[in-house]
C-alpha cells in the first residue's frame, strides 16, 4: 500500500514538473495547488454539493480554476 501511494506521488510531481517547464517555456507559468485531505468525501465540499458543510474559500478555488470531476481511487 505504501509503494503504491508513494509512486502515485511520484508520477503526480513528475506531471507537474512537466507541466510547469513547458509553461516556462512558453513564457507562461501556471499556478498547482494540491490539498491533501484525510475522510473526505466527494461531496464533503461545496463546490461539489455539500450544503452542511461550508467551504467558500475552496468554493471560490474551484469556481476561478479548474474542477476535476472523474477523479476515482
Amino acid at each position: 500500500m505504501y509503494r503504491s501511494r508513494l509512486t502515485a506521488l511520484i508520477f503526480g510531481l513528475s506531471l507537474i514538473v512537466t507541466i510547469n517547464i513547458s509553461a516556462v517555456e512558453a513564457g507562461k507559468l501556471i499556478n498547482v495547488i494540491i490539498f491533501v485531505t484525510d475522510d473526505q468525501g466527494y461531496s464533503d465540499v461545496g463546490a461539489y454539493g455539500s450544503e452542511a458543510i461550508k467551504t467558500p474559500n475552496i468554493d471560490q478555488l474551484a469556481q476561478d480554476g479548474i474542477r476535476f470531476t472523474s477523479f476515482y481511487a
